[in-house]
């Protein structure tokens, strides 16, 4: 079995994860996990065609400016689409932080550069610096991943940095090759140039798994920051309305009791009911000398708070009171509903 063959079955295996995990991250359901799968898997297949044909090799195909088109106008319609369409965009609020950074663990495969230099089919710096980049990227992608889903908001400096690495690493690996490559903007003469990335099956690297990546991490740059907002993203429920006492006694006894202990005889309390569908997410942010209060009347949410590295998990008639200041988030892991009482 040659290397061409085996780096074949590693960057389809790599596909494949990163499909399966965007997929899964920003389908609400099967169905929309189904399209989204499909899709990726059909850009997938017309960059292994465009391989296969040698459409964008420098000596009879489109070359540098088309392997420029293929990087880039994927990157730019991802994002795109996820900025314009509401259910996507929607989705990006609600998947996992840690998700989108822990589908960069596949960037390790990084080491394939290495050895393609090693045997002499690849040049200096172009593959060593595209190679060992993304060894670092990759190696680092699972411990980063752990501190943003235990950390939350305290991670966001670790994140930015480790992002900003990321896709430095994604410019300068593309740079690299434009340059290397035979053509008219090919600035270091080194051989062999860096024209085998525009065959099979070393093009499904710059057309398909760089703009993939690339895309995750630029999805990456808008996340942390909304860990720390004072309101929820926009189109998610916000406790807004003041329940009058005829809807407090509507909840179970035990509930009331709840309730009735943590507000005491405060006439000032704000409770409203919160509904989520499953992965939808609400924050609130507690400010100093103000209570939270949040109790699950159905399904099962995830939540936890600014400073905390625990995670709750709340059941039907569970609660949780924060009196610390800092940011609540809460993901709904079913759909569910929520009694939100603050003051």
């Amino acid at each position: 079995m040659n290397f061409d063959l085996l780096a074949s079955i590693e960057m389809t295996a790599s596909a494949a994860v990163a499909i399966a995990v965007l997929a899964i991250g920003f389908g609400e359901g099967v169905s929309a996990r189904i399209r989204i799968a499909t899709g990726l898997a059909a850009w997938f297949m017309l960059v292994t065609a465009m391989a296969t044909t040698e459409v964008l090799h420098y000596e009879h195909g489109l070359g540098v400016p088309g392997l420029g088109v293929a990087v880039i106008l994927p990157i730019v319609i991802l994002c795109v689409a996820v900025l314009r369409s509401p259910t996507l965009h929607k989705a990006l609020r609600a998947i996992p932080l840690s998700m989108l950074i822990g589908v960069n663990v596949i960037r390790a495969f990084g080491v394939t550069f290495l050895l393609l230099y090693a045997v002499g089919r690849l040049p200096a710096p172009f593959a060593p610096v595209a190679g060992w980049g993304d060894i670092l990227v990759g190696l680092t992608a699972v411990p980063v991943a752990w501190l943003a889903y235990k950390k939350g908001a305290a991670a966001h400096s670790t994140v930015l940095i480790w992002n900003v690495v990321g896709l430095l690493d994604l410019i300068a690996a593309v740079g690299l090759g434009v340059v290397s490559s035979p053509g008219p903007l090919r600035l270091i003469f080194t051989e062999p140039g860096s024209g085998i990335m525009t065959t099979l099956p070393w093009l499904l690297i710059p057309g398909f798994l760089v703009p993939l990546l690339a895309s995750t991490q630029l999805m990456n740059a808008q996340r942390p920051s909304e860990r720390v907002l004072d309101r929820p993203p926009s189109g998610l429920p916000e406790p807004c309305a003041r329940v009058g006492p005829a809807r407090r006694q509507a909840g179970p006894e035990s509930l009331s009791q709840r309730l009735a202990a943590w507000l005491g005889a405060s006439a000032q309390a704000c409770e409203a009911v919160v509904r989520l569908d499953s992965n939808q997410i609400w924050t609130r942010r507690v400010q100093r000398g103000s209570d939270l209060s949040v109790t699950c009347l159905s399904g099962l949410v995830w939540m936890t708070r600014e400073g905390d590295s625990r995670d709750h998990f709340l059941r039907a008639e569970d609660a949780y009171t924060s009196r610390e200041p800092g940011l609540v988030c809460v993901q709904a892991m079913a759909p569910s509903q929520l009694l939100v009482a603050w003051k």
